[in-house]
């Protein structure tokens, strides 16, 4: 009985209850693909970097302005999306963001992005 209240109380406020093992394991996969991605990417973008000619400052600027962009807009954003579209759709746009954001390291020496823009994604 006991049970049975608990779970009544605590059902909408907890999708992950629902979720089976074949589904939580397929987002834990994500999310290792993706923090490889990101980690492979913080090691060879300053090399890259580097190589393209910008000096220390302004990969230290690059890496100020994505902790900063990340501190004041995403984990706010993040939050607010999760409870509205799920975490499945809150990881894809991430990855598209990601992606964008790779994208944009690939070009910068054809585009001549703008540091603050590079580091806010």
């Amino acid at each position: 009985m006991l049970q049975k209240t608990v779970d009544r109380l605590l059902r909408s406020r907890h999708p992950w209850r629902m979720i089976e093992f074949d589904e939580l394991s397929e987002l834990y996969v994500s999310m290792l693909f993706r923090g490889l991605a990101i980690s492979m990417t913080g090691l060879f973008v300053p090399i890259y970097m580097l190589r393209l000619g910008y000096d220390i400052s302004s990969i230290m600027m690059v890496v100020a302005w994505y902790f900063t962009a990340r501190f004041v807009f995403t984990d706010f954003f993040s939050a607010l999306t999760v409870a509205r579209i799920g975490p499945k759709h809150t990881m894809l746009i991430g990855y598209i963001l990601l992606s964008c954001n790779t994208a944009m390291f690939l070009t910068i020496s054809a585009f001549n992005w703008p540091i603050w823009l590079i580091g806010s994604f």
